[in-house]
């Protein structure tokens, strides 16, 4: 997902792609190019034009509901409505309201959010309530115009301690900063 959203390339190792094949399967309708590894994907920038899709989460072999978050910052990219449903955790979308605030176009009713792509992105003070919401951020921040600060940067570490180097391995340009206000504490600055 961060490829998409850049259009850059990644390879990630030391995974079983099968446990991925629902996700794969939705990165390739929305037009990025891979290849699968016996433990390793290669995700290669897209050739052609994302393209907006419907994402509907479910239990293990579905789409996971861990990735809806991370999904909704690639489908800003596309032109076009594209809309994700999670029937599993409907009050997951706590993210929307942040995305919402650097600009992003997502109408939620129900269990469903209602995206509008192709929207440009302003840097903004965001704020991470999970792991999900804070991945989801660290890539919206990638596609933003300014800077991008994240608080909430301990639930982010809770999921992966090694965030920050592991986006800046992929050319993000990503670092932990202390905050003179004592509410905020860390925040990432997303560049």
């Amino acid at each position: 997902m961060a490829a998409g959203v850049t259009g850059g390339s990644v390879t990630i190792e030391n995974i079983i792609p099968e446990h991925l094949t629902s996700c794969l399967e939705k990165l390739k309708e929305v037009g990025m190019e891979f290849s699968v590894g016996e433990k390793s994907v290669s995700v290669q920038k897209a050739s052609g034009r994302l393209k907006a899709t419907r994402v509907k989460t479910g239990m293990y072999p579905l789409f996971a509901t861990d990735l809806q978050q991370p999904i909704t910052s690639l489908l800003l990219v596309p032109e076009g409505k594209s809309i994700i449903t999670d029937p599993i955790y409907p009050n997951r979308f706590n993210h929307i309201p942040e995305l919402k605030r650097m600009g992003a176009s997502i109408e939620v009713k129900g269990n469903s959010a209602y995206i509008l792509g192709n929207q440009t992105l302003k840097g903004n003070w965001v704020h991470a309530t999970d792991v999900r919401a804070g991945t989801c951020l660290i890539l919206a921040g990638l596609m933003t115009e300014g800077i991008t600060r994240i608080t909430g940067v301990e639930h982010i570490e809770r999921g992966c301690s090694s965030i920050t180097e592991l986006f800046r391995g992929i050319g993000a340009n990503l670092k932990e900063c202390q905050t003179s206000e004592p509410e905020v504490g860390v925040n990432l600055d997303v560049c």
